[in-house]
This record gives C-alpha cells, sequence and structure tokens, in this order.
C-alpha cells in the first residue's frame, strides 16, 4: 500500500517468485511456496468506499477467466467471499486492502495467491494445485492471462457493475444449497440464496428469515456450535 503514495503509477502489478511472511483475511499467517503465483495489483479509482469492496468480485471473476482461457471446461468455481475452489477444494485466494489518498481516489490492492505448481500441507483446509489436476500451467503463462482478463473484468465493472454480480452469480459455489456462516464465533446455517448488489451474501434461515452477511467466512454444508443462530 506504500507504493501508492509514494507516486507509482495507479495501475501497477507486484510480483515474487515466494512470499514467506504474507497475510490472508482477518490477519492470518499465509505463505506462497515457489513455483505457485503470488501478485498483487496496485489500483486508484474514484469510487464510494462501499463499492470499492466489489473489486474482490471483479478480481474473482477475473481469475475464472484466465483459468478458462487454457481449459474452458475447468471446474473452478468462486467461494464467497475471496476463495477459488477447484472441484471443490481451494486454489486461490484473494486479499484486498484500501486506503483513501489525498487527491480524494481510493488506492485498493487486490492480493492473489494461487497454487499453480503445490498446494501447501497442513492447512485446517484442503489445498490443490493446478498442477495436481494435470493442468500444465506456469506462473508466467498464468499472470499473462489473469492480468489481461483482470483489465477486461474490471472494464466490465465500471460500464456496469451488475454484470460482475451476473458473472460470480454464475460461477458461485454453494448456491441454492445448505452452507454456514461463520463470523466472530456465531455459526449461521441456511441456504445460500444469492448475493446482493453490493457483494453481501444472502442466506435463507430455517424460520424463512432472510439475513444480509457482509463479513464472515463460508462453508459448504451445515455445521454446529454452542452459539449457532439458524433462525429457530
Amino acid at each position: 500500500m506504500s507504493a501508492a503514495t509514494q507516486g507509482h503509477d495507479e495501475n501497477t502489478w507486484f510480483v515474487t517468485k515466494k512470499q514467506s511472511a504474507g497475510k490472508g483475511r482477518l490477519g492470518r499467517d499465509w505463505q506462497s511456496l515457489e513455483g505457485n503465483l503470488t501478485a498483487s495489483l496496485l489500483v486508484q479509482v474514484e469510487l464510494e468506499p462501499n463499492k470499492c469492496a466489489m473489486l474482490g468480485f471483479v478480481a474473482g471473476v477475473a481469475l475464472i477467466m484466465a483459468l478458462k482461457a487454457f481449459d474452458k471446461e475447468i471446474e473452478a468455481k468462486l467461494k464467497w467471499p475471496n476463495d477459488v475452489l477447484l472441484n471443490g477444494t481451494k486454489l486461490a485466494g484473494i486479499l484486498l486492502e484500501m486506503q483513501s489518498l489525498k487527491n480524494g481516489k481510493q488506492a485498493i490492492v487486490i492480493g492473489f495467491g494461487i497454487n499453480v505448481a503445490s498446494s501447501p500441507t497442513g492447512l485446517p483446509y484442503a489445498a490443490t494445485s493446478l498442477n495436481e489436476h494435470g493442468l500444465d500451467i506456469d506462473c508466467k503463462q498464468l499472470f499473462m492471462a489473469l492480468s489481461e482478463s483482470f483489465t477486461k473484468a474490471f472494464e466490465i465493472f465500471m460500464k456496469n457493475e451488475h454484470e460482475i454480480i451476473k458473472q460470480w452469480q454464475q460461477n458461485g459455489a454453494g448456491l441454492g444449497k445448505e452452507i454456514s456462516i461463520i463470523n466472530h464465533g456465531v455459526i449461521i446455517n441456511g441456504i445460500f440464496e444469492d448475493i446482493d448488489k453490493t457483494g453481501r451474501l444472502i442466506i435463507k434461515l430455517a424460520n424463512g428469515e432472510k439475513q444480509y452477511i457482509s463479513a464472515g467466512d463460508m462453508q459448504l454444508g451445515a455445521t454446529t456450535n454452542k452459539r449457532e443462530n439458524n433462525g429457530e
């Protein structure tokens, strides 16, 4: 983010071969193994802060577009709010950081961590990589496709943000199925009904009530907890 205040161009990519001190959502530690793609894009936009968060959905759509450039039949899905799954297993994560600048624009860093050659072990969830699924793609090839597809997705968003929502919905994991949302120790079980125009997840509870979720971890399928909230 410091690059934004040091006069870097509005649209600048930063790519590294290996990252050992990265961070994910909610300040979690995150590492990228060599042979995987770790890339961040700095953009500066004139958008309301609540709309800036939509760039995470733009990034997800762009990554799906990039993957389909190599395999049109690839079983890649977008898991709300910021993961990409391959055959139901985590392939990539996306992270946004935002800061208001003195010129009135919003500086946004969009970080991509994509398992290309291998996937990390010892995680609390299953992970996979492109090479493990027989896709012979290297980081350079994927980065070139991603940079091109992000430009396309960003242009779509700036012209019609609802189209990005539509494309996300077409590739969303768990839509219409039972899910759990975990946020600050509270678990909400219900049906993943949709996302709204601002990217909030809409979950339908057992009593028919709908809740609009702005943040949290989504799990496919129901789970239980002492602090569970299922609308009953």
